[in-house]
């Protein structure tokens, strides 16, 4: 990044401060979840897939996971 490509993002940085500052508390909590959704690197949850996968894509999930996934059960029967 150069000198000056800092200047102008500065501006808009501290502009934004200044706007965050006259926001109810509630307003600025939603824009603080707003910036952190925008940075998030996926955490490999199901529950980040919840409602993104239809009911064809589920079923192929779940066999996916029960063809590939050992069964401590049948493995360990005395436990």
């Amino acid at each position: 990044m150069k000198l000056n490509d800092i200047s102008p993002r500065m501006n808009t940085l501290e502009e934004t401060v200044e706007k965050l500052k006259s926001l109810p508390a509630k307003k600025v909590e939603e824009v603080a979840h707003y910036i952190d959704s925008l940075s998030e690197v996926p955490k490999g949850r199901f529950d980040d897939l919840a409602g993104c996968l239809n009911s064809d894509e589920v079923d192929r999930l779940e066999h996916a996971i029960n063809q590939s996934s050992e069964r401590i059960e049948s493995v360990h029967e005395g436990w």
